[in-house]
């Protein structure tokens, strides 16, 4: 076989307009690309009212003003070159992005394959100008303050790219959902959509809470507002606020999944990954959770310099943001608390009462100074006959759990009567048997890492205390180093410590078996009791099946039995 010649042809420059075209290939996808890449300069230009006015899905014009600082006149037509950007100057800018853009690429690929006209305020001066197959157009305008890019006929130079658009419909409905994640993304902008000279939705902006519930159910449905646990979480560096869907309101596809890192709208497997892992005990396979989640870091920690779509990033601590984002997410499926907001609002014309749900917690596996539960965690937690409990339990002992009294007493139900149990005092007692129980099965208890290790001051020599204690501690499950003649390290704590503070917690243990030279498990049980309990009906009526599996005769100064009759009796 012949190997094929051919001729050799010069190496040369491609025109710029070849060049743009090119870029677009990758930056400019379809409308809803044009759409995303136009919005976030708006964002970047500081507006705070954005009106988006589409026909034909995008494909014939797509017209964005907003009210940000505009483009001075002098400026206007490198704005449309290539790698031409005010977002930065330097390698320096690159590793510390704050902006949505920062490539330099978007206005010129937009322009390069459609008919582009901007026209921007500035200083009191508005200036158009329109960029079609390689010239520029710049003439005096009347305009508010801001800016609107108007383009028109996307992708008629290159037919190849147009055909493969899908129907008008298909596109509309990318264009939605990009508008959509912006809307979720910033809450201080406000957004109007117009599709066909239509109006699909007017968003004011949200700055309180129930104007920011008035937004997701707009946006989303009113089902996951009343399914919703929403998130206050900052530890190390990291700060996850938004809200996240139970279990009990699902999806058969990822459609209504809305992940933000530092205001941007990302795709990410890291947080994937531990999305799935919080949810892998209580969503059924092939469900999918719903969820709309802020994530805030040093812009240093992740870079968005991937891919041109801006779409993925890469976190320099991946590990670290996968267990913050698992543990936390796990810590508000757990907790679940549930606060009445009392105020019905108005949607859509439609009148109900949300039902927000919000904490604010610190997992144990990441110690924080900010240590707040900012529920307005009812002093009466209440939740009877929740699908989450078993009725057959109404015929055992101790009954259904049916409230919580403040954090002192739980009101259960038998077949008797009512019960109320003291939390406090059976809890410290079923603490202190599940220790004995490991301890005489196994040599120590089972211990957990602290995921970022902290330290805590003492009054004594901590290489004395340590060479004394160090057997007792080992046998907890604590793990301490030496750090200053003064100082430790917390490394690992027992599994079966749970609290709010952990860190707080550890401090309490050390001064109590210091300053009264207290018994190492009384102080441990101390610490492991000395939480506000859960205000989930499940861990409530599990706390009811593990004092009956140890023996109610250890328990009987721990509840009170008040039965049919005793009620009767008080209102004779």
């Amino acid at each position: 076989m012949h190997a094929i010649t051919k001729s050799r042809q010069s190496i040369h420059q491609l025109s710029t307009q070849l060049a743009n075209q090119i870029a677009a290939g990758e930056v400019v996808e379809r409308p809803a690309s044009v759409i995303k890449e136009l919005l976030e300069n708006s964002l970047d230009a500081g507006a705070t009212q954005i009106d988006i006015d589409i026909q034909a899905g995008g494909t014939q014009l797509i017209r964005i003003r907003d009210n940000g600082s505009g483009i001075p006149q002098d400026e206007l037509a490198l704005a449309l070159s290539p790698h031409a950007t005010s977002k930065i100057r330097s390698l320096d800018d690159l590793i510390h992005i704050e902006s949505m853009g920062f490539r330099g690429e978007a206005l010129a690929s937009i322009a390069s394959v459609s008919e582009l006209n901007l026209t921007s305020h500035y200083q009191d001066m508005a200036w158009s100008i329109k960029y079609k197959e390689g010239e520029f157009d710049l003439a005096p305008a009347s305009h508010p303050q801001g800016t609107t890019v108007e383009v028109n006929n996307l992708f008629h130079n290159t037919p190849a790219r147009r055909k493969f658009l899908k129907a008008d419909r298909t596109e509309y409905r990318h264009v939605e959902d990009v508008v959509k994640r912006i809307a979720l993304s910033r809450f201080d902008v406000a957004l109007n959509f117009k599709h066909n000279q239509r109006q699909v939705f007017s968003l004011p902006v949200a700055t309180s809470d129930e104007n920011k519930l008035q937004r997701l159910t707009r946006l989303i449905n009113k089902e996951f507002i009343q399914a919703a646990v929403q998130l206050d979480f900052e530890n190390a560096g990291l700060k996850l606020t938004g809200w996240l869907a139970t279990g009990e309101y699902s999806r058969s596809q990822s459609d209504m999944q809305y992940f933000f890192v530092n205001g941007r709208m990302i795709r990410d497997k890291v947080i994937t990954h531990a999305v799935r892992q919080a949810f892998q005990e209580t969503l059924y396979p092939g469900r999918f959770p719903v969820y709309v989640l802020h994530l805030e870091m040093d812009a240093e920690q992740v870079d968005v310099n991937v891919h041109p779509t801006k779409h993925e990033v890469r976190f320099r601590q991946g590990r670290l943001i996968h267990d913050f984002l698992f543990y936390s997410l796990r810590e508000a499926l757990a907790q679940e608390v549930v606060v009445k907001s009392g105020d019905d609002f108005k949607t859509t014309g439609k009148e109900f009462n949300a039902h927000t749900y919000s904490t604010s917690f610190n997992s144990s596996a990441f110690p924080s100074q900010h240590t707040h539960v900012s529920e307005a965690s009812a002093a009466y937690s209440s939740s009877p006959y929740q699908n989450l409990t078993n009725k057959d339990d109404i015929s055992k002992p101790l009954g259904i759990a049916i409230a919580k009294l403040k954090n002192n007493y739980l009101l259960a139900q038998n077949q008797q009567g009512l019960l109320v149990i003291q939390l406090k005092q059976s809890r410290e007692i079923l603490v202190q048997q599940q220790i004995e129980n490991s301890l005489a099965t196994q040599s120590e208890l089972i211990s957990k890492p602290i995921l970022i290790p902290f330290s805590i001051s003492l009054k004594v020599n901590v290489q004395n205390w340590l060479d004394k204690n160090k057997d007792d501690l080992h046998q907890l499950g604590f793990e301490l180093a030496v750090l200053g003649e003064n100082e430790i390290m917390v490394r690992q704590v027992p599994a079966m410590l749970n609290a709010t503070d952990i860190k707080l917690s550890i401090e309490q243990f050390i001064n109590d078996v210091l300053n009264s030279e207290a018994d190492f498990v009384r102080a441990l049980i101390k610490i492991i009791v000395n939480d506000d309990f859960s205000n989930n009906p499940t861990d409530w009526n599990t706390l009811l099946r593990e004092l009956e599996e140890c023996g109610l005769a250890m328990f009987e100064n721990c509840y009170h039995q008040i039965s049919d009759n005793d009620l009767a009796g008080w209102f004779k």
